[in-house]
């Protein structure tokens, strides 16, 4: 099946997959999204968060909103380095407020996060998402990048072709 031509794809659709996306969206721009799983993520893989990170949301107007998802600070905040025994080594204590005006470290469970930002991506106009879909295959041709893609599981009888300018891979490590 092909799709439209999109200005850029997303390949996968985690927090920051949802985050590109919707900055892109916001900034006029025609989004894909494509995503191999068909619900978010049961069990956390991301868990923290620094302050630039809710400044990212901030510009989307979503700042207010990520920052009570976080996981509220605690009277001692702090990042240190043990020995075998738990002993502290060496570290920091983490202020509540970093100088961009969020907290410098904020931990978060990313499937609460992201069950909100795959909300928030359904408002959005300039954004089309594909579940159950993996990528297969990118092919470069002139200014565009062609995606291949297959539905999952198994898809062969659901394969996927779409053109962007760009692709952005964003699909975990």
């Amino acid at each position: 099946m092909k799709l439209p031509h999109y200005d850029v794809a997303i390949v996968g659709f985690g927090p920051v997959g949802a985050l590109t996306g919707l900055l892109l969206a916001k900034a006029g721009l025609r989004v894909a999204i494509v995503e191999r799983s068909r619900e978010p993520v049961v069990l956390p893989r991301a868990v923290g968060l620094d302050g630039e990170s809710v400044r990212a949301f901030q510009r989307i107007e979503l700042g207010d909103e990520v920052a009570a998802l976080l996981q509220p600070p605690r009277e001692k905040d702090e990042v240190c380095f043990t020995d075998s025994n738990h002993v502290p080594l060496f570290g920091f204590a983490v202020p509540k407020l970093g100088i961009n005006g969020w907290r410098d470290v904020a931990f978060f469970d990313q499937p609460e996060l992201e069950a909100f930002l795959r909300a928030e991506v359904e408002k959005s106009e300039g954004i089309e998402v594909l579940l159950g879909h993996r990528v297969v295959g990118l092919e470069q041709s002139g200014d565009e990048v062609v995606v291949y893609g297959r539905e999952e599981p198994g898809g062969a009888d659901q394969e996927i072709e779409m053109r962007a300018r760009y692709v952005i891979g964003c699909d975990g490590a």
